[in-house]
């Protein structure tokens, strides 16, 4: 894929992931041997580290819609290269089980 056909994926992505599109609709838009990272402590949440696979993506959506509460999401950058697209951004969260907030890029 071309850069431009990567940038535009990741803006769809981002659009479905605002929508209230199921995971699978979502994870249907990307490769199947996709490369999924979040920063953090793997094995605090269900979602954090690194991971590999449309699964990845699935489990993310169904695991965040029914533990946690968005607070906000702002992104930073959309970058994108004919291998890939990365969204940077700053996310804010509240852990339903805990209350805990959780404030990370």
């Amino acid at each position: 894929m071309s850069s431009q056909d990567n940038l535009r994926l990741a803006h769809l992505f981002l659009e479905k992931m605002g929508s209230g599109a199921s995971a699978e609709e979502i994870a249907s838009l990307c490769t199947p041997d996709l490369d999924w990272k979040i920063p953090g402590d793997a094995g605090v949440l269900p979602w954090v580290g690194q991971k590999t696979g449309r699964d990845a993506i699935s489990d993310f959506i169904r695991d965040t819609q029914t533990m946690i509460e968005r607070i906000s999401l702002d992104i930073e950058d959309v970058l994108a290269s004919d291998d890939r697209a990365v969204i940077l951004g700053h996310l804010k969260t509240r852990v339903n089980a805990t209350g805990k907030l959780i404030d990370s890029a």
